[in-house]
């Protein structure tokens, strides 16, 4: 199935209903797996939530497979919701799309999560439509050449997860080309496994990635390559990073840092506790404390 915009064919959210999303699969709830909607490209739509402050979102996966978001544009959504939920689907790729505008000028005490997350079917808190609550996980994300600008979070990223399983959390996702522009967190990654960010440009952003290690069974896999970072000293709840491991007690296995330009970090450049991995040919300058820490 393939959805294309011709011209400029713009989705808007009403932005006095709750409860409510743009495009989502329609699953009877009895789907598993991946075995619900599949084969399924998106292209060139504007979604734009229109900063309404109820409850709801602009685009939903769940148990899905194959699905392209290409040249789409996802703007000004100020709620607690997602622009983008990515939920127990496997193979879902985003190429050329823009995320702009999510929680412009929120405060932190207002709970505001990721713009695009990447969650399990593991109840109706994390997929609130309907849905085989099985706990199948999201394998296999690829963003390509995206753009992220004016994005805030209060906890967590643009991209990311903030609901943690034991058996399901996200496999073999890969960031590569990208552009975060006034972001606070740019991915946050609870027990990820196999995550790979390449040749992305960073500016003006708190953090780029948040590795947070739960337990010492995090199955860990961090590769960072040739990535730029310029955080011009800004920091997001008292830190500004490139690379930040969060549960630092807790092991972090096979971890790679290389080839990354990194100026102008609000605390360290790079603060890590690794047991297995390599920092190496980075170029770290102007950071307020330690360059790797």
């Amino acid at each position: 199935t393939h959805l294309i915009g011709i011209g400029e064919v713009t989705i808007k959210v009403n932005p006095s209903s709750s409860s409510y999303i743009a495009l989502k699969p329609h699953l009877d709830g009895t789907e598993t797996g991946y075995d619900g909607v599949y084969n399924t490209t998106i292209e060139n739509i504007i979604f734009d939530g229109q900063n309404g402050t109820n409850a709801y979102g602009l685009f939903a996966t769940a148990h899905c497979k194959n699905i392209t978001l290409k040249k789409c544009t996802f703007l000004n959504l100020k709620n607690s919701w997602h622009m983008v939920e990515i939920n127990s689907s496997y193979n879902t790729l985003l190429e050329d799309c823009t995320f702009e505008g999510y929680n412009v000028d929120v405060s932190d005490d207002i709970n505001h999560t990721e713009a695009v997350q990447l969650d399990f079917a593991g109840g109706n808190s994390n997929y609130p439509f309907t849905c085989n609550f099985d706990g199948t996980g999201v394998e296999k994300v690829t963003f390509k050449r995206c753009t992220f600008e004016h994005i805030t979070t209060s906890a967590t990223g643009a991209i990311g997860s903030h609901s943690l399983s034991d058996i399901s959390m996200p496999r073999d996702i890969l960031v590569e080309d990208c552009t975060f522009k006034d972001v606070d967190i740019c991915i946050y990654a609870p027990d990820y496994y196999n995550f790979k960010a390449n040749r992305n440009e960073i500016y003006n952003c708190g953090i780029f990635m948040v590795y947070y290690t739960t337990s010492d069974q995090s199955p860990g896999g961090v590769t960072l390559r040739d990535n730029h970072y310029n955080g011009l000293l800004r920091v997001k709840k008292g830190e500004g990073r490139f690379f930040d491991h969060r549960g630092y007690t807790n092991q972090l296995k096979d971890i790679v840092i290389e080839n990354n330009i990194i100026l102008n970090a609000g605390t360290h450049g790079i603060g890590v506790t690794p047991l297995v991995g390599s920092i190496e040919r980075n170029l770290v300058r102007n950071c307020t404390k330690n360059g790797i820490y």
